[in-house]
């Protein structure tokens, strides 16, 4: 037998032929088994408590639910070694700029450290003067 699909709000399967569409204003289509179970949706009656869907026979325990476990697969992370869209002249001229770059930062830093420890030696000095 062939089936259209399964009913939105019973869980049952909809024999083609039978059953209605329904297009709610966002463009959603709903397929009902039948009329009843549409009215039951439209009073927004849960399905739980209509005692013959599928959703009351779970809630009851007289079905037992299935589940299904994926099985999770083991996906290796690539390491990426490089950038394919670039060419391989503009990487290095960006290496090299950045190479100057971090010499000059150390450079400063280093200039920087000489002064404060002149400074400190200039006070040290000028302390042991007025002893």
């Amino acid at each position: 037998m062939f089936y259209e699909g399964t009913c939105v709000y019973s869980g049952y399967p909809v024999p083609r032929g039978k059953g209605t569409y329904f297009v709610s204003l966002d463009d959603k289509s709903s397929l009902f088994f039948s009329s009843k179970y549409k009215n039951f949706s439209d009073k927004k009656i849960k399905a739980k408590r209509v005692k013959q869907t599928l959703m009351s026979k779970q809630f009851c325990g007289k079905v037992e639910s299935v589940h299904t476990e994926k099985k999770k697969k083991i996906v290796v992370q690539k390491i990426v070694r490089g950038f394919p869209a670039l060419p391989k002249d503009a990487v290095e001229k960006i290496r090299e700029q950045n190479k100057d770059y971090k010499k000059k930062i150390v450079d400063e830093k280093k200039v920087q450290h000489g002064k404060k420890v002149g400074k400190i030696e200039q006070k040290q000095m000028k302390q042991k003067q007025k002893y």
